[in-house]
């Protein structure tokens, strides 16, 4: 699978998953629904052997950003609420659903 299928996919998972447009997720809002969507994504891209340049260039955004949105994801997954649990699992399983096919 190319990157921008996955990219693709797991910005569907998480549209899917959340009720949110894909481009209210590519964009620039700072709500807590898109931001932890967003969030999820990268954690997972990441996790797929994504460099942060390519993660930041999806998102049109800079890769210190990607590094500061995950590091806010794994610091605080513990104390996250459990809609963002299962919206990280949620994208990690569309992840893993698209490796497997």
């Amino acid at each position: 699978m190319n990157p921008q299928e996955l990219i693709s996919s797991l910005i569907a998972a998480a549209a899917a998953h959340t009720g949110l447009d894909p481009a209210e997720i590519i964009g620039k809002c700072r709500e807590t629904a898109h931001v932890e969507a967003r969030w999820a994504c990268w954690s997972v891209m990441r996790a797929n052997g994504m460099t942060l340049q390519s993660i930041a260039r999806a998102f049109s955004r800079d890769h210190a950003t990607i590094i500061y949105g995950l590091r806010r994801a794994g610091d605080d997954h513990g104390n996250r609420s459990n809609s963002f649990r299962q919206l990280c699992e949620a994208v990690d399983s569309a992840s893993s659903l698209l490796q497997n096919a």
